[in-house]
């Protein structure tokens, strides 16, 4: 269903707006309020109440085209706000994915380099080892000799 301001509704209705106004406070009268806090009435509430609607030509009706220039602007410029905090957070983003993609490759980069200083140590501990089992081996052999 359309819904009207109360000065559209007046008009469709033939009525003055301080009659649709006097309607809504006793009741005869449903309104609805938007997101902004604007008072609309639908074209069906009309119809219930005052059971005849003027023909109005929409284009023509410049209260109406008035009223939706003057919502554009100050969705327009939330509509720009909004989309500058989107490029500003998909800047962000992308820094933070190539801090990422840099944290990983340093990380790679350290455990190679663990692993092969391990290896290395690992190397070393063997061949010391070797050759104090070679020594005391060799010990042993010389004791069993004398």
């Amino acid at each position: 269903m359309s819904k009207h301001t109360i000065s559209e509704a007046a008009r469709l209705v033939g009525k003055h707006r301080s009659t649709i106004q006097k309607h809504i406070k006793e009741g005869k009268l449903s309104k609805i309020v938007d997101d902004e806090g604007n008072p609309y009435i639908e074209t069906s509430e009309l119809l219930r109440v005052y059971q005849d609607i003027r023909a109005v030509d929409i284009d023509s009706n410049s209260d109406t085209s008035t009223n939706l220039q003057a919502a554009t602007p100050s969705s327009t410029a939330k509509i720009e706000e909004l989309e500058t905090q989107l490029e500003l957070e998909r800047v962000k983003r992308e820094h933070i994915e190539a801090l990422l993609r840099k944290t990983e490759k340093s990380e790679s980069e350290w455990k190679n380099l663990a692993d092969r200083l391990s290896l290395l140590l690992t190397d070393q501990r063997q061949s010391t080892t070797d050759k104090h089992v070679s020594e005391r081996y060799q010990r042993f052999i010389r004791k069993l000799q004398k």
